[in-house]
């Protein structure tokens, strides 16, 4: 059988068989098994997550091993003098940064208030003080207030 058709018989065919395959790959590629992301979020009633919570000796035996181990680098004084020029380093009393996650390209930040209620936030999210996420990056999260930016570090040392 050559190639290209020459008959009315064999552009019939040609037609047929192009028909089929386009058919096939359309069955395939609806009937593939795709991975339900969003079914969870959907269930689930929004700021339920629970976090595990620590003690606070742990907690500064863990921020101690964070500071020593440096698992991000130094930051170097171009860095910090950077973060200063945008806002100013808070660990706020209102709310703690317990964690950052991402699902797809969202990320969210997982903070936990005065009560130890864990509630999700993304970016554009007011919280409850009425500040409002601009930025979340891998470990700060930054919020706004009326004219001030702040900073919040994920591993942050306590303020007294």
């Amino acid at each position: 059988m050559k190639l290209i058709p020459t008959t009315n018989q064999q552009v019939a065919i040609w037609l047929l068989l192009l028909a089929g395959v386009s058919f096939a790959l359309c069955f395939i590629s609806i009937t593939a098994p795709t991975p339900k992301l969003g079914i969870a979020e959907k269930n689930e009633p929004e700021n339920t997550w629970k976090m595990p919570t620590m003690n606070t000796a742990d907690e500064q035996i863990a921020f101690d091993k964070l500071n020593k181990l440096q698992p991000w680098g130094k930051e170097t004084d171009e860095k910090a003098t950077s973060s200063n020029k945008t806002g100013t380093v808070v660990n706020s009393n209102s709310l703690r940064l317990l964690g950052i996650m991402t699902t797809g390209k969202t990320r969210y930040a997982l903070m936990a208030d005065a009560s130890q209620k864990v509630s999700r936030y993304r970016v554009n999210d007011k919280l409850p003080d009425e500040s409002l996420i601009i930025d979340i990056e891998e470990n700060t999260v930054t919020l706004k207030q009326v004219d001030t930016e702040e900073i919040l570090k994920l591993y942050a040392p306590k303020m007294p």
